[in-house]
């Protein structure tokens, strides 16, 4: 017999001993994650309620959760004050009832704040556009300058003798 054809009933015999304890653990280790995971619920979409509504759905969920202001932040600046902005862990995500909740809301003072600093981007954005304009314009009008210099160096209407 040739060496690839006893390698090849040797590697059979292995994987035919091998292969229904191995499938059979794999089987054990996944009922048991689905034992473990068939009471879990998913995190329900609070985003956007008023945060005293918020605190209602997750206590009829049964889950234990914390509020948290949220610090001021451009991205705020449009959002409506006293309503949740963010949750962790995600909505929607599956997790087991025990599991605290968190999730984090914006008050006036906050949303006051982000405006600012909104405006203050704006502000800098618009003077950046601004000198990005002085300096195309002092560039343009620099080329324009050299560009007479030359014509005035060169005399182009001499005529050939």
């Amino acid at each position: 017999m040739s060496k690839k054809k006893i390698l090849g009933k040797l590697t059979k015999t292995a994987l035919d001993a091998v292969a229904p304890d191995f499938v059979d653990s794999t089987a054990n280790i996944v009922n048991q994650q689905l034992e473990k995971r068939k009471d879990y619920i998913k995190i329900p979409d609070v985003i956007s309620l008023p945060v005293d509504e918020a605190s209602s759905i997750l206590e009829s969920y049964g889950f234990k959760f914390s509020k948290a202001l949220l610090d001021p932040d451009i991205k705020y600046a449009d959002k409506r004050s006293l309503t949740v902005l963010k949750i962790s862990p995600k909505v929607g995500r599956s997790v087991d009832p025990k599991t605290f909740v968190k999730f984090f809301y914006a008050d006036e003072n906050v949303i006051t704040r982000s405006k600012e600093l909104k405006n203050a981007a704006i502000s800098q954005k618009k003077l950046q556009k601004k000198e990005q304009q002085e300096i195309l314009h002092n560039l343009a009008n620099g080329t324009i300058k050299q560009a007479k210099k030359m014509i005035n160096k060169f005399d182009f209407h001499k005529h050939k003798e």
